[in-house]
């Protein structure tokens, strides 16, 4: 998992190459700093597929598997 992952009208995409796109889809030097998705409030860094759904399992969301080609999770309802 590299790339940095960028959050956008409730939408969440995986930009693979960061120093060649900016945060609004535009073009941007190489001068660009690495950036990682923090869950803010541990200060943890989200380093793969595997941690965020650990993650976001443990905030009560769980993982829609109707196709396992997307990783796709809803919040558990009460």
């Amino acid at each position: 998992m590299s790339g940095v992952w960028v959050f956008k009208n409730g939408v969440v995409r995986l930009v693979e190459n960061p120093a060649a796109e900016s945060l609004d889809g535009s073009r941007q030097s190489s001068s660009t700093r690495r950036k990682v998705l923090v869950h803010t409030p541990s200060n943890e860094v989200i380093t793969s597929y595997a941690v965020l759904e650990h993650k976001l399992w443990s905030l009560g969301w769980e993982r829609y598997y109707e196709d396992p080609s997307l990783l796709q999770f809803h919040k558990r309802s009460t």
